[in-house]
């Protein structure tokens, strides 16, 4: 006789808002009514960070809101109900690695900002200009 698989679902933790404690649910419910539940409960977890003086991210904030994962999260904007929202919060915490770039070591915040859609750039179109001019001068040919 075959040993039959158990067939497992995949559940979701969420907060019940109540006293802290999670419940679950099928992972394709929705975990939030509104945008604005998303908002506080994203607020919240920005808050907590803040008395926890941890720094705030994408994943982090996933976690707080309740998510299994940070494609989770990025699936909630996909829906169009909750696109501001989502893109309100992940704003914020882009913000505050921006922020992070004025600190002692700027360093993970370049890292973070680079590798969602910021990058660096140099611009060097009147340069070769500048250096040809300073150049002549240098050599007495005026």
């Amino acid at each position: 006789m075959a040993k039959q698989k158990k067939q497992v679902k995949e559940l979701a933790i969420i907060p019940d808002g109540k006293d802290g404690r999670a419940i679950t649910s099928p992972l394709n419910a929705l975990i939030f009514k509104s945008p604005d539940d998303i908002i506080n409960a994203g607020l919240a977890y920005f808050d907590k960070c803040a008395v926890e003086k941890k720094p705030i991210t994408i994943c982090g904030l996933a976690l707080g809101l309740g998510f299994v994962s940070r494609q989770s999260l990025l699936n909630y904007e996909g829906r169009p109900e909750f696109a501001a929202a989502i893109k309100k919060l992940r704003l914020i915490v882009e913000e505050s690695k921006e922020q992070a770039l004025s600190g002692a070591y700027p360093t993970g915040s370049i890292f973070w900002l680079k590798n969602h859609g910021w990058r660096d750039s140099v611009d060097l179109s009147g340069a070769v200009g500048i250096f040809a001019a300073e150049q002549k001068k240098y050599e007495g040919e005026e």
